[in-house]
């Protein structure tokens, strides 16, 4: 996570975190670079605060592989208490096209989330596996490799998993007793923690406005707008649209239903991905 002065990011994976942290760190070093020497003087001398910009690598807290490990993807939960105060943000991607970067990544080749015996029961063909697969290698990581696992039998992605470890105020006291009542329910109202979020598909533009309402000047903004992505996956399909079935996309819609609610009360709405050959006639 990243805490400033005026904000705290906090980063979920594969959504454009990277780039925010990359900008971000231009844009203070940006600031301090164009301080008056006065205001140098007065820092200097205890005299005026220095502009504050602190990256803090946290122990994950989220995935029993990890074992502790430091990484940049903390929670809300990990925020020190004296800057909970301030507003948080972060970003949010399109949670179909969030599973294919995931899927494509190959991050789940290289660290396997869940046991190799567990792996030649349940996927023998891995790592060779159809994104159908990929999505049966997430849920056995939601019910053997995250903390704390959901119950049997809770019907949840790992989208909506990974979205209440990150953002919700209490997902130690949540987690252990999900159930389809409460995907089903509007009680995440009162339990997630007040996140806004930038969305992955205009993030310059939205960091942009973002920076611009709180404290930084057009031309420190103005760093955002033109910048280059950072850490784009490559696609190892050319269409995407022939990835999907009509089978994983309701699969995706019962499993994130919740997340999916959560995001629609943030004004964020996402159409279900097009299949290929969909619409087509004999």
């Amino acid at each position: 996570m990243i805490i400033t002065d005026d904000f705290v990011v906090l980063n979920l994976p594969k959504t454009g975190s990277t780039f925010v942290r990359t900008v971000l760190k231009k844009v203070h070093q940006a600031r301090l670079e164009r301080r008056p020497i006065s205001e140098r003087l007065a820092q200097g001398l205890g005299l005026r605060k220095r502009p504050f910009f602190q990256e803090l690598m946290l122990a994950n807290i989220m995935v029993k592989s990890a074992n502790g490990r430091p990484h940049q993807h903390g929670a809300w939960i990990q925020i020190p208490k004296a800057h909970r105060h301030k507003p948080i943000v972060s970003v949010m991607r399109n949670p179909y096209e969030r599973l294919v970067s995931s899927y494509e990544f190959r991050w789940w080749v290289k660290v396997p989330p869940i046991p190799e015996e567990e792996l030649r029961v349940h996927l023998p063909s891995f790592p060779d596996l159809t994104l159908s697969e990929f999505m049966q290698l997430r849920d056995l990581e939601v019910r053997h490799s995250r903390i704390p696992p959901v119950p049997p039998g809770t019907d949840v992605g790992l989208q909506t998993v990974q979205f209440i470890q990150m953002f919700f105020k209490d997902p130690f006291g949540i987690l252990p007793v999900l159930d389809d009542d409460y995907l089903d329910s509007d009680r995440f109202l009162d339990d997630m923690a007040p996140v806004s979020f930038l969305r992955t598909e205009q993030l310059n533009a939205d960091l942009h406005s973002f920076l611009l309402n709180n404290g930084f000047s057009g031309e420190e903004a103005g760093l955002v707008v033109e910048h280059e992505k950072v850490r784009v996956t490559e696609r190892r399909n050319r269409d995407s649209a022939e990835l999907w079935t009509d089978d994983i996309i309701h699969r995706v819609q019962r499993t994130e239903r919740l997340l999916f609610r959560v995001l629609e009360q943030h004004g964020l709405t996402y159409e279900a991905p097009e299949v290929a050959g969909a619409g087509l006639s004999n």
